[in-house]
């Protein structure tokens, strides 16, 4: 974090109220953050918010990974409108999704 601090500031704040002023920034990029977040669009609207030129987003959706099967198996939960159900049982109520390597430090 020290090399944070001597490049300039860091300001702490959330995707969905970002804390800048209209298109504050030439470009605003986002990376593995959406999937994690309960509504994504909210996220992407701040994001075009305070970018001037443009907005990159490198992030995965639920069915993007693992073993085709299972990717094709939680699309049909989605289409069938039973991924949220699925997904409050697959994690004992929280709702998170943990993916491999998450947390290693």
């Amino acid at each position: 974090m020290r090399g944070i601090f001597e490049s300039g500031s860091l300001v702490q704040g959330r995707g969905d109220a970002l804390p800048f002023a209209d298109a504050s920034f030439e470009a605003v990029c986002e990376f593995a953050i959406l999937h994690h977040v309960p509504d994504p669009r909210i996220v992407v609207g701040e994001m075009l918010r305070v970018a001037k030129k443009v907005v990159i987003i490198s992030d995965s959706n639920s069915f993007g990974q693992g073993p085709m099967f299972l990717r094709v198996v939680k699309l049909i939960l989605w289409k069938l409108r039973l991924w949220g159900a699925f997904n409050y049982v697959r994690t004992s109520g929280k709702g998170y999704q943990i993916s491999e390597g998450e947390g290693d430090g």
